[in-house]
């Protein structure tokens, strides 16, 4: 069975946790300790009542680089150590408010609420943030250097804190910093995806309407593109953008920054599925298991059969020697052991139907326990419902092939952008506001729970300096050779950073520090003078008064600032599957209403 390659795991040392100050339910994080200039400070304010939540005093044996001994402590240093990671990272001048509860979220037979988050509320046309745009209330008060929206907190999230009591055979999170969840749910995998959200990595558009607040984007959707129609979604009606959400493995990210951390991280092989004769109706979009090794490594061809079992021992009863299995009864026998036992019948691949019926499919997954099951030695790969459909009526002789486009990345379209997640039919909670799960390694914004759950930040971060955010300094990526973020060529002049990690002097179209500046140029640290100066191009940049700089030149004006409650959280879930080791995460993005 072949190595997965995962995402590199940035590892933070707990240290200072334990020494913050607690008072009146509020936890101040300031990114990296102060070590650099402008970094968050990311609060976060209990509404947990005594001996509940955070508050939990049930004892506990510190896991995994979690020194609680409580479960509110425990509880309590993942979202320390989430707040943590996102402060280190960006610079807001104002703190950014999260009012967090660790209550018991409804949970029944078929669904689990695991949490949910969202900004509570979005701005336009606010002071430093580009006009006509929605952007989240921390990023904008984060643009303006001041706090737009006074008292009221700037993210609100609930997490699930009677998840032990549920059914589905959970144990209960687990509260390691380490990423080693085995079997559980990982905590600060979930805490660090909907504070993603909070901060940005959302659309206000529903995907079931298409509409905008309004009549105005946000700054996420304005980097929306549908590569089929070659069309952004800012140049959509709503009823094209209702299409577009449901048009799967074609709604990509415009965005520079993306574009360039992308080439970094994702892997190359792209897998695909093609057949001899072509069938009529078959969309043909899959999603790679994570057990059994890549079609990039093995890739496989031959007739296309049926695969029948016991289903009260999941037995193969057909003949699968040298033929390309479909199995349709995935939700009735664990994926892995269908694998295995179409691997014994002499099976070259395995085709497993996505019993939820959207498309694409969801992955293909086994719980950490059972990686080793067999092993499987064959490439086993998810389809929809549809195109399982489609199989089962194909003419004798059909001849399927699996394999995978060399130099296409994956989770990425031929041109390098990265795949968002569109699917047929929309998932009002998912669609539009996530990473494409077909990704590799797991990227943090998908909408699905990894086996190994994903703490890298490195392609968020991208999306947010494409939004707007300032990132601390360097260039949003840990690069061969660092050992902190150095920006261009290691820290080479004109990087945004000195050895230390902390601002260094202005690079290439940097200008001097100056009150109501927009950010430095390309490769600076400075900022531009009074009244927004030009950034150097590809970057755009907002300077001072509501003047919005994106080509050597400015054009502005202020314009009456504007604010919309968002009324919807992302809800974060768990539905009942045959133990996956994926489990399905449905987050509702940030939707303002007018």
């Amino acid at each position: 069975m072949s190595a997965r390659p995962r995402a590199k795991v940035f590892r933070r040392a707990l240290a200072g946790l334990s020494g913050l100050a607690v008072s009146n339910g509020l936890w101040g994080v300031l990114g990296a300790g102060g070590a650099y200039a402008h970094a968050a400070t990311i609060t976060i304010e209990s509404s947990d009542v005594a001996g509940q939540g955070f508050n939990d005093p049930t004892p506990v044996t510190p896991v995994g680089g979690n020194p609680g001994t409580t479960v509110g402590d425990q509880r309590l240093n993942v979202f320390k150590t989430a707040a943590q990671l996102w402060g280190d990272a960006l610079e807001s001048a104002p703190a950014i408010v999260v009012t967090a509860s660790f209550a018991p979220l409804a949970c029944g037979a078929n669904q689990i609420m695991l949490g949910h988050a969202t900004a509570t509320s979005t701005r336009r046309n606010s002071v430093g943030s580009p006009r006509d745009t929605w952007v989240s209330v921390a990023l904008a008060n984060a643009l303006a250097g001041t706090d737009l929206n006074g008292a009221e907190a700037e993210i609100r999230a609930t997490f699930n804190g009677g998840l032990a009591s549920c059914s589905m055979g959970l144990q209960d999170w687990y509260y390691g910093l380490d990423g080693a969840a085995g079997d559980n749910i990982d905590l600060l995998s979930v805490v660090l995806h909907e504070l993603g959200h909070g901060l940005g990595f959302a659309s206000v558009i529903n995907p079931g309407d298409g509409l905008a607040p309004s009549g105005f984007l946000d700054a996420f959707t304005q980097h929306v593109y549908d590569n089929a129609t070659d069309t952004a979604w800012s140049d959509m009606t709503a009823a094209e953008r209702v299409t577009s959400a449901m048009n799967v493995r074609h709604l990509v990210w415009t965005g520079e920054n993306v574009a360039r951390q992308a080439a970094q991280i994702l892997a190359l092989g792209s897998p695909t599925m093609a057949t001899t004769p072509a069938l009529a109706g078959l969309a043909g979009n899959v999603s790679e298991s994570d057990f059994g090794p890549l079609v990039a490594t093995k890739p496989v061809s031959g007739p296309l059969k049926l695969g029948t079992i016991a289903p009260a021992s999941c037995k193969v009863t057909s003949n699968l020697m040298g033929a390309i299995a479909l199995f349709t009864q995935s939700d009735v026998c664990a994926p892995v052991q269908l694998a295995f036992n179409a691997q014994k019948a002499g099976a070259l691949g395995v085709l497993m139907m996505d019993p939820l019926g959207a498309d694409p499919p969801d992955t293909t997954g086994v719980l950490p326990s059972l990686q080793n099951y067999g092993p499987v030695t064959i490439p086993v790969i998810a389809v929809s419902s549809n195109d399982a459909q489609v199989f089962a009526a194909a003419a004798a002789g059909t001849t399927v092939s699996l394999a995978a486009v060399t130099t296409q990345r994956v989770g990425a379209d031929p041109m390098g952008r990265a795949a968002l997640y569109a699917s047929n039919p929309v998932q009002s909670a998912s669609t539009l506001s996530h990473w494409d799960p077909l990704a590799r390694p797991d990227l943090l914004m998908e909408p699905q729970i990894a086996t190994k759950a994903p703490h890298d930040q490195r392609m968020e971060l991208a999306v947010f300096r494409d939004i707007g955010w300032r990132t601390v300094c360097g260039n949003g990526s840990i690069d061969p050779g660092e050992e902190c973020d150095l920006g261009p060529e290691n820290g080479a002049p004109g990087a945004a950073c000195n050895a230390d990690c902390t601002n260094g002097p202005a690079g290439a179209g940097g200008g001097t520090a100056g009150a109501g500046g927009g950010p430095a140029g390309a490769g600076g640290a400075g900022e531009a003078g009074a009244g927004g100066g030009a950034a150097a191009p590809p970057e755009t940049t907002t300077g001072g008064g509501g003047c919005q700089c994106d080509l050597p030149r400015c054009s502005g004006g202020r314009l009456p600032a504007e604010s919309l409650m968002v009324l919807v959280a992302a809800a974060l879930v768990v539905r009942r599957g045959q133990r996956p080791g994926r489990r399905r995460k449905s987050s509702r993005p940030a939707n303002p209403a007018p």
